[in-house]
């Protein structure tokens, strides 16, 4: 269980935010509590804008998880002003037999203030610990501030679920790839990783990997309800398709957009190949997850489907020409907000297969991929 975090709502002076500490944690001395940070995670955010409500939820989650030093950097939309409040809190993780409270530092900034933010920033990081830097906005509208951060972060983690033109975002991440030496993840790369997870151990009989190396076509379902945070809820099922055709080899013919469904033709050794992104519905699951995966081949069909009442059930429907084997069950994992987040703090490196589907949409029609 986790409390409020606590603290004044009245900015401080920056030069006061280590005093600012010290008062919080006397109200703690009597108590078993410990002060602990495995790691710094500073979150980006715009002032007022649809992830705010999401960003707090997420903190509390990776904090419950994992303690840690959080800078939370908020930019106002003010044209006319120029300021940069500073707000300094704490968060209460209770345990059986101890309190675990993490540091929040809170930056509210716009106009010509944002030059010093990485200096504020900087001065309140914990030193010879990783810093992730969460950027919770369109990779497409990117701030100043970014550009300040990125030669000293360790891993930036994007949200392509919050861009409007899938196309840029892909370009833009492949140019930071080149450019700079830290990590990069995108927690809807991570949102995927137990659908991956599933189709590659559902193919790892001889029979079963002939029936996905045989098909000629796979349609993908994806979530499709009404979230207004939620931009794009196509690109779950754009990253799967694209990494099932790059592990595959298949080779991209062309892409379209025909009665809001999505249509991409690949090619093989055994054949063409023609995927389908369609919407459906499902109450109970977030909106952009896959619901269902159906691959026909020429002697045998598979399915993959969300149970009706279960989100987390996955049934497997395996049949071929002269027999139909019993439905498989799976279990997924409770989709929480912040799992992805803290899989993708602690992955190593930049996948070489998100690059790879990366690669892959660029190919795609660009007008397919902006919302």
């Amino acid at each position: 269980m986790e409390t409020p975090m606590t603290g004044s709502n009245h900015p401080i002076n920056p030069k006061d935010i280590d005093q600012a500490r010290q008062d919080l944690w006397k109200k703690y001395r009597c108590i078993n509590a410990t002060k602990a940070a495995l790691f710094n995670l500073v979150v980006y955010v715009r002032k007022n804008s649809l992830s705010e409500e999401y960003v707090e939820k997420l903190i509390h989650n990776v904090v419950k998880k994992f303690p840690c030093r959080i800078i939370l950097i908020m930019e106002v939309a003010d044209q006319q002003n120029s300021y940069l409040h500073t707000f300094v809190s704490d968060l209460q993780i209770e345990g059986s037999s101890s309190f675990v409270f993490c540091d929040i530092v809170r930056f509210e900034v716009c106009g010509k203030h944002v030059q010093q933010v990485p200096f504020l920033l900087f001065s309140n990081i914990l030193a010879n610990l990783p810093i992730y830097l969460l950027w919770t906005e369109d990779l497409c509208e990117l701030s100043p501030i970014s550009f300040m951060l990125e030669q000293y972060i360790t891993r930036i983690v994007f949200d392509s679920e919050t861009t409007k033109d899938l196309f840029v975002f892909a370009q833009t991440l492949l140019n930071l790839h080149k450019k700079f030496p830290f990590d990069i993840g995108d927690i809807n790369w991570a949102r995927l990783s137990s659908w991956r997870a599933l189709f590659a151990h559902a193919f790892n009989s001889p029979s079963k990997l002939q029936c996905i190396q045989n098909a000629h076509h796979i349609i993908i379902s994806f979530n499709e309800i009404d979230q207004s945070r939620h931009l794009h809820n196509k690109i779950q099922a754009i990253y799967f398709q694209a990494w099932i055709a790059s592990k595959l080899h298949w080779t991209f013919s062309r892409s379209s957009d025909e009665d809001h469904k999505l249509h991409f033709l690949y090619a093989s050794q055994q054949g063409e190949i023609a995927i389908e992104i369609s919407p459906k519905t499902h109450s109970q699951v977030l909106a952009g997850r896959i619901l269902e995966l159906q691959i026909s081949s020429k002697d045998s069909k598979m399915s993959f489907s969300t149970h009706s009442e279960n989100s987390q059930q996955i049934i497997l429907h395996y049949s071929t020409e002269v027999n139909c084997e019993m439905p498989v069950y799976y279990l997924f994992d409770k989709d929480f907000i912040g799992r992805s987040i803290i899989q993708e703090i602690y992955s190593q490196g930049t996948k070489t297969s998100f690059l790879e589907i990366l690669h892959c949409i660029l190919q795609y029609q660009k007008e397919i991929l902006h919302e």
